[in-house]
C-alpha cells in the first residue's frame, strides 16, 4: 500500500509540475498580448510625461522640496485613478486579467535641479502606482530610465541661457498570475477525484481480500479444532471400551467384576451415542415439534431431584406462583443439561451454581448462573456459533464447541430465546426465555 501511495503521489506531483509549466507559458502569451495594447502603452507614457513636466517646473521655478513632493504625489494619484478605470474596462476584453494582475511599482525616483544636482524623493521608494505585486510573478520587467532635457531661459538683462532639467526613475512593470496554484488544482480536480476514487477502491478490495483471508484462516482453525476435539472425545470412550472388552475376554474375571465392566461399557456406549447424535442434530432443523402444557415449578423441582453435582452446590429459586408454558419438554431439558454441564465445566470447584425461575415482562425466564471466569463482550457475540470455543479453554476442557450452539438451536425451535449476561472475572448467567401459555393468565 505504501508503494502504491508513493506511485500515485509521484504521478500527481509530475502532472502538477507539467500543468504549472503549461499554465505559465499560456499566461505569458496572453499577458504579452495585453502588454501591447495601446491604452497600456499610453498609461506608461503618461507616467514619463508627468515626471518630465514636474522636473522641468522644479528646475525652472525653483519650487521647494515639499512642494515638489506634493506636486508629484498629486500627479501620480491622478494616474492611479486613470489606471483603475482603465483596467475595469480591460477585464471585459481580456479575461486573463481575472486570473492575473498588471502592476507598476516605483522603486526610486530622483529629480535634478538647474545644476543637475540629484534630489532623491525617498517617500516614493516602493510606491505602488497601480496594481499590487505578489510572489507569483510572470514576465517581470525592471526599468531604469534617465530623462534629461534642457530649456532656454532669458534673463532680465537680455542674456539667454540654457538650463538642464530631468529625472531618474527606477521602476518595475510586471504581470503576475494571482495564486496560480489554486487555479491549477481546480483544473486538476477531476484527476484528483479519480485518483482518490481508485485509491479508495484499491483499499476496499485489499480490505475485502484481507477480511476473507482472516475468515478462511479462522474457518480452517475451527475445522482443525473441531477435528481434534472430535478425535479426543471419541478416543476416550473407545479406549475405555477396548480395555473393558479385553478384560471381559479374560477367563478369571469374576461375575461381580464382569457386571462392573458391563456397566462401564454401557456408560461409554451412551457417551458415544450422545456425541454422534449431537453432531448429527447440529446439522438438522426439527419441524413440527410436539408440545405439551407443563407447569415449570413442578418440572424444575423434579428435574433438580435427579441432578448430581459432584463439585458444586446448587441454589434453586422457583417462582411463588404456578407458571404454565406450552413447549417441548425434552427440548427444555436438553437446554438445561447443556447450561448446567457448562456451568460445572467452566467454574471452579466448590462454587455455587444458581437455577432460577421468574417472570420478566412478557417472558418466562429460566436462568443458570455460575461463578466462573466470565466471558468478554467480544466473545459473547461468538459463543453461540457452531464449533466456537473460548480460546483459552480449548485445551483445558473437553467439548466439541456444539453445546451452546445446540442450546440456542433448541430454544429457537420452541419459540424461545437464549441470552447471556457476563462480565470478565464475575461469572456468567445464561437465560432461557419462553412465551407463557395463553391460558396462563386465567389461572
Amino acid at each position: 500500500m505504501a508503494g502504491l501511495t508513493g506511485i500515485q503521489y509521484y504521478l500527481i506531483q509530475n502532472t502538477y509540475k507539467l500543468r504549472v509549466r503549461e499554465y505559465k507559458a499560456e499566461m505569458q502569451t496572453k499577458l504579452n498580448t495585453l502588454e501591447k495594447d495601446s491604452r497600456i502603452i499610453d498609461l506608461e507614457e503618461a507616467v514619463d510625461d508627468s515626471l518630465c513636466s514636474i522636473a522641468k517646473r522644479f528646475s525652472k521655478e525653483n519650487i521647494s522640496a515639499s512642494e515638489l513632493y506634493t506636486l508629484t504625489e498629486n500627479r501620480l494619484q491622478s494616474i492611479t485613478r486613470r489606471a483603475d478605470s482603465l483596467f475595469k474596462e480591460l477585464k471585459k476584453e481580456y479575461p486573463v486579467l481575472n486570473e492575473s494582475q498588471y502592476f507598476y511599482v516605483i522603486d526610486s525616483l530622483v529629480f535634478f535641479d538647474k545644476e543637475e544636482n540629484p534630489v532623491p524623493m525617498t517617500a516614493f521608494s516602493g510606491y505602488e502606482l497601480y496594481g499590487k505585486p505578489l510572489k507569483h510573478q510572470v514576465n517581470v520587467h525592471r526599468s531604469r530610465s534617465r530623462h534629461v532635457d534642457s530649456y532656454t531661459n532669458t534673463e532680465k538683462n537680455g542674456k539667454v541661457t540654457e538650463d538642464i532639467y530631468g529625472y531618474l526613475l527606477n521602476n518595475r512593470i510586471a504581470m503576475y498570475a494571482d495564486d496560480y496554484q489554486s487555479v491549477i488544482w481546480k483544473k486538476m480536480r477531476m484527476l484528483l477525484l479519480l485518483s482518490v476514487g481508485i485509491f479508495i477502491a484499491i483499499l476496499l478490495i485489499f480490505f475485502i481480500i484481507f477480511r476473507n483471508w482472516l475468515r478462511q484462516k479462522k474457518l480452517k482453525e475451527v475445522q482443525e479444532d473441531f477435528t481434534n476435539n472430535v478425535a479426543h472425545e471419541l478416543k476416550t470412550p473407545l479406549t475405555s471400551l477396548f480395555i473393558s472388552h479385553k478384560t471381559l475376554t479374560h477367563e478369571r474375571v469374576s461375575n461381580e467384576e464382569r457386571q462392573s465392566v458391563l456397566a462401564t461399557q454401557s456408560r461409554q456406549l451412551y457417551k458415544l451415542h450422545y456425541i454422534i447424535n449431537q453432531i448429527l442434530d447440529s446439522s438438522t432443523i426439527e419441524k413440527n415439534i410436539e408440545t405439551e402444557e407443563i407447569e415449570l415449578n413442578h418440572f424444575l423441582n423434579e428435574y433438580v431431584n435427579t441432578l448430581y453435582l459432584e463439585y458444586h452446590s446448587l441454589d434453586v429459586e422457583l417462582n411463588p406462583t404456578e407458571i404454565y408454558v406450552k413447549t417441548a419438554l425434552h427440548k427444555v431439558e436438553s437446554i438445561l443439561n447443556i447450561l448446567l454441564d457448562n456451568a460445572q465445566k467452566y467454574s471452579p470447584h466448590h462454587t455455587e451454581i444458581g437455577l432460577r425461575l421468574y417472570r420478566e415482562k412478557e417472558w418466562i425466564c429460566i436462568s443458570v448462573r455460575d461463578e466462573g471466569n466470565g466471558i468478554t463482550s467480544k466473545e459473547q457475540a461468538l459463543i453461540f456459533n457452531k464449533y466456537y470455543r473460548v480460546a483459552q479453554r480449548n485445551h483445558q476442557t473437553k467439548g466439541l464447541g456444539l453445546g451452546l450452539y445446540m442450546a440456542q438451536k433448541y430454544a429457537r425451535e420452541i419459540g424461545g430465546i437464549l441470552e447471556v449476561q457476563s462480565k470478565l472475572g464475575k461469572g456468567s448467567t445464561f437465560i432461557l426465555k419462553l412465551k407463557p401459555n395463553d391460558i396462563d393468565t386465567n389461572r
